[in-house]
């Protein structure tokens, strides 16, 4: 199950497959390290580093959340029910209090984000 985006999952796959590298390299003492580095490498490179905090940021003040906002807003955002389904799952008597709490629960998220 993919929970980050594809520039962090790409950035990943890269880091282990460098880690490999270096530890063949450190096995055959004998071998240069020579790293060839452009400006733009390096400014991808630190784009992804920043996408990843912003993500692990965001994860955090996610999980700071209570259960049930946790629960309404994957209801919402990530199986992409209704308001009046997730009223019903959540023992709402509305759609429009769900849309309320979604609300609420996304401010609070927002706060949180915004203190760490």
């Amino acid at each position: 199950k993919l929970t980050s985006s594809i520039a962090t999952f790409l950035f990943s796959i890269c880091r282990f497959q460098w880690m490999n590298e270096l530890r063949k390299r450190k096995k055959d003492a004998s071998t240069p390290l020579s790293i060839d580095i452009t400006a733009e490498d390096e400014k991808l490179f630190s784009e992804a580093i920043e996408e990843e905090s912003k993500f692990k940021k965001a994860e955090s003040a996610f999980m700071q959340l209570g259960e049930k906002c946790r629960e309404l807003l994957q209801l919402f955002y990530h199986r992409k029910l209704d308001l009046k389904s997730i009223a019903g799952k959540l023992g709402f008597s509305n759609e429009k209090i769900a849309k309320n709490q979604k609300y609420r629960c996304l401010e609070k998220a927002k706060e949180i984000y915004s203190k760490s």
